[in-house]
């Protein structure tokens, strides 16, 4: 049992450094498309001349875009993101749209008898510009349609080396040692026992033929 935990462990570990890899890779991209699209919607111009996706309004319905994972062995990530969703989605005044990125996410609100706009699955851990062009499309046409005034997106943000999967199977691992160790320990203490009770038969044996 433990061979197969410390296993996953190693697995677990290995995907957790190629996915930082490529989190650091990404972010001066990241950080740049964020600036131009801030600066983008700070233009003054006639409002008629904006592209639609940059028109601001009164904000009536919100939508809400979950990314979650598709599988467990996440530790808090999953559980985290949904915590702080449901957070955002019980503060609105009014009911918001929610859509979801992974199949967690699409559990976590069915259990719960959510209406969802849209779900995806199946995205994979390195999703492609292609995989994620028809989830940024149901936001888009739902913004200039104006069924929605204003898009959160709702994600786990990498700020430090990524140890919840790691530290989850290690967890396992751990447990699956203090098992062992209390079933050698038990079978140990049954085996000195037995060894106990064939000497106390050996001994009470011997006395009674040299009585006779």
């Amino acid at each position: 049992m433990s061979q197969v935990t410390r296993a996953m462990q190693m697995v677990a570990a290995s995907r957790m450094r190629r996915a930082q890899q490529r989190v650091l890779a990404a972010r001066p991209y990241s950080e740049a498309i964020r600036v131009m699209l801030g600066e983008l919607s700070q233009q003054r111009a006639d409002p008629a001349t904006l592209h639609p996706l940059l028109r601001t309004r009164p904000i009536r319905t919100t939508e809400y875009i979950v990314f979650t994972s598709d599988r467990g062995l996440a530790g808090a990530l999953n559980s985290n993101v949904l915590r702080r969703a449901t957070e955002e989605i019980l503060a609105q005044g009014t009911e918001p749209e929610v859509v979801t990125a992974g199949r967690k996410g699409q559990d976590f609100f069915t259990r719960r008898g959510r209406r969802l706009a849209a779900t995806f699955i199946g995205l994979g851990e390195r999703a492609e510009y292609a995989d994620i062009i028809p989830v940024a499309r149901v936001a888009m046409d739902a913004y200039i349609n104006e069924s929605v005034d204003a898009v959160h997106v709702v994600y786990p943000k990498f700020v430090s080396t990524l140890t919840q999967t790691p530290t989850v199977v290690q967890n396992a691992t751990e447990n699956a040692l203090d098992i062992v160790q209390g079933l050698t320990l038990t079978y140990n203490k049954a085996r000195q026992a037995a060894i106990t009770k064939e000497i106390t038969e050996i001994a009470t044996a011997a006395e009674a033929l040299s009585g006779t």
